[in-house]
């Protein structure tokens, strides 16, 4: 799983997992000859009772066709559940969504989200809907199934940008801020800020927000703060998604499925820094 990892993160053709497990082995077997700090990790061989390896046995030499695909699912798995648990802690977010094209001409819908991080804003890739209509009641539908599928909380989505413009979605639903409330917060919050002509929002936030209990004392100030934060201002992120895809589904992968893509993606956009 570790060489699957290396090679998705590289963006190397992913059926190369065989030869870079018989040169890890190589490896494992001649450790004496290379310089390391320290030795490499081994998995214990299966245990058989013949020395030939049936079809539905070779998991544990990695010749299995289906291995790869397997290794990929699951390390995008672990990976995709992380972001959403992130998100779901985010006093807000918003996506942002556009189409995009693949070599094979099929019409997919990017969703990207930005959601707050150790109240730090953050940009995350969600997935990739393959489109079966352009019509705004099919993409919304098909983002709300997207949503649903993934187990996504959207009570606190209050943000979407798409082709680089931003709209607010509170619209249809009850006011999340109290106006009376925020003007009497920020005259005491105001009053503790050291210089208020120079504070610089985002910068700024990451403190104000360590500061004890200062959600609950400024509920209003702590909402506003984080819708702005996570208001999608730029596409560029979306432009990187695509980026990524046009590197990986090239014409020589052109068969290559949209799951294993959306995999791949997430896997080199979400992994751990």
């Amino acid at each position: 799983m570790r060489n699957m990892y290396w090679l998705v993160e590289n963006n190397i053709a992913t059926f190369n997992i065989q030869d870079l497990c018989s040169l890890v082995e190589m490896q494992i077997q001649n450790k004496e000859e290379y310089i390391i700090s320290t030795s490499a990790y081994t998995i214990r061989s299966v245990f058989l009772n013949t020395t030939v390896l049936e079809e539905r046995c070779k998991y544990g030499s990695y010749s299995n066709n289906h291995a790869e695909h397997d290794f990929i699912e699951a390390i995008a798995q672990v990976i995709e559940e992380s972001t959403i648990k992130e998100l779901s802690k985010s006093l807000t977010w918003s996506i942002m969504i556009d189409e995009s094209t693949t070599i094979t001409n099929h019409k997919n819908l990017v969703i990207v989200s930005k959601h707050l991080v150790n109240n730090i804003p953050c940009y995350r890739y969600l997935g990739m809907i393959q489109l079966t209509s352009g019509t705004a009641n099919s993409i919304t539908s098909e983002l709300l199934h997207f949503f649903t599928a993934k187990n996504i909380p959207t009570k606190a989505l209050n943000h979407m940008g798409s082709d680089g413009a931003s709209v607010m979605l509170g619209i249809e639903i009850p006011a999340i801020i109290n106006g009376i409330e925020l003007l009497n917060e920020w005259a005491v919050f105001r009053s503790l800020l050291y210089n208020f002509q120079n504070f610089k929002l985002y910068e700024a936030w990451e403190n104000i927000f360590k500061i004890e209990n200062f959600k609950s004392i400024y509920p209003n100030i702590s909402m506003l703060a984080s819708l702005l934060l996570t208001l999608p201002l730029s596409n560029a992120y979306v432009e990187r998604v695509f980026s990524y895809q046009n590197n990986i589904k090239t014409k020589l992968r052109k068969n290559m499925s949209l799951k294993t893509l959306n995999d791949l993606i997430i896997i080199s956009l979400n992994r751990p820094s």
